[in-house]
């Protein structure tokens, strides 16, 4: 339990650390957020939603009320279908965030996880904005397996946080998604976070679509043997 507060709290406090300069959380406003929890900055163009331990999809979250010219969407302790409902064999439904977010640039997701802790498809929940997207930062949303073209359509995705999320397979085809270069037109993906996951084995072609593109690449505290 402390372990897990301690790395949520470093998760948080990395990710405010990219804010602006002089930008501050404002108190809760009348103005409509997905829960009331959730809060602006100053200028409105980040929504934090991180005080709560028990936001709920659907339920109590609404992801229809994020502001159209919001920026930066940060949502902790997210549980997706808390009811129980039938969904498909493996995953739990979330409604897709709305396709006029056309500000939306960064999306930060901690604890994102369905029915008894399964996996979200996040591919479907970013299906409206992953067009416009340039950073994604996961973490305990138990993502378990990187499936073939799961980037598919994020073509302008520069950072991509995927520490601790039991990672424990990459499909071959994961990033086959992504532009390749040579390509005028958006910066390609140039940081990807892979650590603390439960990968064993890695086939290094795998990384071959981004191998040009890439700057840093974080694959530490796993038990890797290829």
């Amino acid at each position: 339990m402390f372990s897990r507060r301690f790395f949520y709290v470093a998760f948080c406090y990395t990710v405010l650390n990219a804010w602006p300069a002089g930008v501050k959380a404002e108190d809760p406003v009348s103005v409509p957020l997905p829960h009331s929890d959730c809060t602006r900055t100053t200028n409105g163009t980040i929504v934090e939603c991180i005080r709560s331990d028990n936001y709920t999809i659907p339920g109590n979250f609404d992801v229809t009320l994020f502001p159209t010219d919001v920026t930066t969407i940060m949502v902790g302790k997210v549980s997706v279908n808390p009811t129980g409902r039938k969904t498909n064999t493996i995953h739990n439904d979330a409604p897709p965030l709305p396709a006029d977010l056309n500000a939306l640039r960064t999306v930060s997701l901690f604890h994102f996880q369905g029915t008894n802790g399964t996996r979200v498809p996040f591919e479907a929940f970013l299906v409206n904005v992953r067009d416009r997207l340039t950073a994604l930062h996961f973490k305990y949303c138990r993502i378990g397996t990187l499936g073939a073209n799961f980037l598919n359509g994020f073509v302008q995705l520069r950072i991509l946080d995927l520490n601790d999320n039991d990672i424990s397979q990459i499909h071959l085809d994961a990033f086959e998604g992504l532009p390749s270069l040579p390509q005028s037109g958006p910066v390609l993906l140039d940081t990807l976070q892979l650590a603390q996951n439960q990968i064993t084995a890695v086939d290094w072609t795998v990384f071959a679509p981004v191998a040009n593109s890439l700057s840093q690449l974080a694959l530490e505290s796993q038990k890797v043997r290829s």
